[in-house]
């Protein structure tokens, strides 16, 4: 799993919680924090620059996720 949070926003504490309660119970989880954004800053991937790059991060999470599956 990915989880992505802003680091000013107000559920920053629950995502660093979730990351760590997953990897505790063996699913394999990737933590990013991006420094300065807010909650949902993905959805203005338009118009900030950090969202986009978001977007990119997930793109490529689900490529390798999919990828993995696949070989298998």
């Amino acid at each position: 799993m990915l989880v992505q949070a802003g680091g000013g926003e107000a559920l920053l504490y629950d995502a660093y919680l979730l990351a760590g309660r997953l990897q505790a119970a063996g699913v394999p989880c990737r933590f990013q924090v991006w420094e300065g954004q807010v909650h949902v800053f993905q959805a203005f991937a338009g118009s900030v620059p950090e969202g986009h790059a978001a977007l990119d991060e997930i793109g490529a999470f689900l490529r390798a996720a999919t990828t993995q599956d696949r070989a298998a």
